[in-house]
């Protein structure tokens, strides 16, 4: 379960990774660089994409993931690995960040599936997020 306010998170987050990796198409070296800037931009902190991190211990998606019981491409994406990538390997990959953002979207939308406890704030209102779903 996600509260809304982690599910929008989720969403910049991968927004910001297709933005940079649109980008940087055309000169992928610079696909991490691009990622360290807009995480500066969006307040976090982009030494922590150092070399050799990846996209979730360089803190650019949410500590939430880092408990799954699984470790997806999007999670251990490092800076070898994509360079590592055919072009239409990055496209794949970018293609379906695009559909997770979009799914999340309908997520959002989904007013009848959120949950309130109590006096709980509406952003943090809970919804079930299948772990397929997930980065």
């Amino acid at each position: 379960m996600l509260t809304k306010l982690q599910l929008n998170d989720l969403q910049q987050s991968l927004k910001l990774i297709v933005d940079a990796a649109r980008k940087t198409q055309t000169s992928p070296k610079d696909f991490f660089q691009e990622i360290a800037s807009a995480s500066a931009y969006m307040s976090r902190d982009p030494s922590a994409l150092r070399s050799g991190a990846n996209l979730a211990d360089g803190g650019v998606l949410g500590e939430y993931l880092q408990g799954l019981p699984y470790r997806s491409k999007a999670l251990t994406m490092t800076q070898d690995l994509w360079l590592s990538l055919s072009v239409a390997e990055q496209e794949d990959f970018i293609d379906e960040l695009e559909s997770k953002i979009q799914l999340y979207e309908t997520f959002h939308n989904d007013l009848a599936n959120w949950v309130r406890f109590g006096d709980a704030e509406p952003g943090d209102a809970l919804y079930r997020v299948p772990l397929s779903t997930l980065p």
